[in-house]
């Protein structure tokens, strides 16, 4: 081998190993941030449903159009009190409580529970008008609608969600600017940020007394939030570094 050779050889090797080695890690942070973010409830949403039972398919079924048309006859009658009907869902269903491929045991005795069906039309419903909420539950309840999981919330969920993340982040921030003040480092650049949990309150379900009156009218006594908190949080990487001297 010539010595121009065995030298070009040698240089390609050293190039290939340089290449090799893995480059040094940069020294990062990673915070995790949460916020929050309040806002007054513009809007109540609940449903509620229409149950007729029967010992057979079509005692269930035959007997639920009316009660379910004058249950829908009430809800559009409160169209002008601001109630609006969003949904509304039928459904029927066969009720076995001895079925599912096991017997359930009663006193060391086998069920002998009957089968039953169930017609449900669920309707789901929402109004801005929390002044007039509990005339128009009490409406409605006085019928043969159950309502249930009364919920507030606002028009646009959007904009306090994106509030909370803002929030998020300039909590993320404050901690990293305290830990970098702390250890005598600077925050040199954001290297990551990922998104996390972004959500709606988990709470606000009105709280429901249902006494009868003499007169039989059904009052209801339903509290309704002062403001609504919703949360986010994010977590952010800084790639740190120490100061310049």
């Amino acid at each position: 081998m010539s010595l121009a050779l065995l030298l070009a050889v040698s240089c390609s090797t050293a190039v290939f190993a340089q290449s090799e080695e893995a480059p040094s890690a940069a020294n990062t942070m990673s915070i995790a941030g949460q916020g929050e973010f309040w806002v007054v409830p513009e809007m109540a949403e609940f449903s509620g449903s229409v149950v007729t039972k029967g010992d057979t398919l079509a005692e269930a079924r035959d007997a639920h159009p009316a009660i379910a048309q004058q249950v829908r006859a009430a809800v559009d009658g409160l169209a002008q009190s601001g109630l609006r009907l969003e949904t509304a869902q039928y459904s029927i269903r066969e009720i076995d409580l001895c079925g599912g491929g096991f017997r359930v045991l009663r006193d060391g005795e086998e069920c002998t529970e009957k089968p039953y069906f169930v017609a449900t039309t669920k309707f789901d419903m929402s109004t801005a008008n929390l002044a007039g909420l509990e005339s128009i539950i009490s409406t409605l309840a006085e019928g043969d609608l159950l309502v249930e999981n009364i919920h507030f919330t606002v028009k646009n969920k959007r904009i306090p969600l994106l509030e909370a993340r803002k929030d998020a982040a300039r909590d993320a921030l404050e901690q990293a600017t305290a830990y970098a003040e702390a250890l005598g480092v600077d925050l040199v650049d954001i290297s990551n940020v990922t998104d996390g949990d972004a959500s709606p309150p988990d709470y606000g379900e009105a709280d429901l007394a249902i006494p009868t009156t003499r007169d039989g009218r059904i009052p209801l006594s339903i509290a309704i939030p002062a403001q609504l908190e919703y949360n986010a949080s994010v977590r952010v990487n800084w790639t740190i570094g120490r100061p310049a001297s």
